[in-house]
């Protein structure tokens, strides 16, 4: 079938698209610079025009025939399948007056990708064979080749921007799925930390689980897959909370609400009757003492409880559940830190799981340990002291 370079009715094809390459504009392609006049109208007259529809496929990677295709009209895509089940790499985009094929073309390698339309084209094929089999074809597709050369390189340039954007991908895919792996086992061995602590030390070693000894035991065994976890993920300090950025601010606010409900405190036990604010029994109220040796170690523990629960753990869940609003991470900190709490009762497990709610939630604000760590230091204090009355 040779290409009707008249573009007239008679060629039985409705127009090409406003946006196409018209015939006339064929013979401008630097493909036929170094051509004669007589040379190109030889590979013209060759020309197959080919209609594919969007979502068609025009080639396949791996075939062997070297034809070259001229687009006229429309739009496609070179792209390689994505494995491991990784979306597949797209190679860029190609318009009207673009060459494919032309590595196949150069070297008679199968094809290095595939190619799909993305909306209904028209293409010229120029057949390898039907070209060689011109009078003094071999010199014509060398000139052609050479005229190739520069289209090539440019081509070879966006594909491996894009083959290297798509093997960085993948590269993170994997390290990704491994970091995951690190993760479950250091959420795993924190569950056994806690029921340890739980069913043999809380039970059987120490007699009140509200000693700073006993605490500090816990903290310590949590820290040692905690320590390992942030070693073999290697998250730097900023990622876990410890940062200038929201410093500030987040120390402002959680000064603000403890202020807050300072007054609010001192405005209930003002107006209370005293008799309501004396227990039966104070000296055999279980809890914590409150002095200041409690106050002191208290301090560094929220800071230590924080920097696990929200900067390693909810940071983690964030980041593996790709969690932008945080709800879910919040969330699934929340049950895990409560869980931790077991050794002290079911009723601490219920008051930690909404404390660590808001203690979650108020980390996301600036992500800044500084200003949760205070939060929760005061309202451990504060929650330690209401036991006492």
């Amino acid at each position: 079938m040779h290409l009707d370079t008249s573009r007239s009715e008679a060629s039985g094809s409705p127009d090409i698209a406003p946006n196409s390459l018209s015939a006339s504009d064929l013979k401008t392609l630097g493909l036929f610079h170094s051509l004669t006049n007589e040379d190109r109208e030889s590979v013209l007259s060759l020309a197959e025009p080919l209609r594919r529809s969007a979502g068609s496929i025009l080639l396949k990677k791996g075939e062997s025939d070297r034809d070259l295709y001229i687009v006229l009209s429309g739009t496609l895509v070179p792209f390689l399948t994505g494995k491991n089940g990784l979306d597949e790499v797209v190679l860029g985009t190609i318009g009207p007056g673009s060459i494919i094929g032309e590595f196949a073309f150069l070297d008679a390698a199968p094809r290095s990708a595939s190619v799909r339309v993305t909306s209904d084209c028209e293409v010229l094929r120029l057949p390898y064979e039907a070209l060689r089999a011109l009078p003094d074809g071999d010199r014509i597709i060398g000139d052609m080749k050479g005229a190739l050369a520069s289209q090539v390189v440019q081509r070879t340039r966006n594909t491996n921007e894009a083959v290297v954007a798509g093997l960085e991908k993948e590269l993170e895919h994997q390290q990704r799925q491994n970091e995951f792996g690190h993760f479950l086992i250091y959420t795993i061995s924190i569950f056994l930390v806690a029921m340890v602590l739980f069913y043999v030390v809380a039970e059987d070693v120490v007699e009140d689980v509200y000693e700073a000894r006993f605490a500090w035991q816990g903290l310590l065994m949590l820290a040692l897959p905690s320590l390992i976890t942030i070693r073999l993920l290697n998250i730097p300090l900023n990622q876990l909370g410890i940062r200038k950025k929201g410093l500030w601010s987040s120390l402002r606010e959680a000064s603000l609400i403890c202020l807050g409900l300072t007054l609010v405190a001192g405005l209930v036990i003002f107006f209370l009757p005293a008799s309501d604010l004396q227990g039966e029994d104070t000296a055999a109220a279980e809890g914590a003492t409150v002095d200041t040796w409690f106050l002191f170690h208290y301090f560094f523990h929220s800071i230590f409880q924080e920097l696990g629960a929200r900067g390693l753990i909810q940071g983690l869940f964030r980041r593996f559940l790709d969690d932008r609003t945080g709800h879910r991470s919040v969330f699934l900190t929340s049950v895990v830190f409560s869980v931790l709490h077991l050794a002290f009762g079911l009723d601490a497990v219920l008051v930690t799981f909404f404390g660590s709610l808001a203690f979650g939630y108020f980390y996301l604000r600036s992500g800044n340990l500084a200003g949760v760590s205070l939060l929760h230091y005061y309202l451990g204090c504060a929650a330690s002291i209401m036991v006492l009355l």
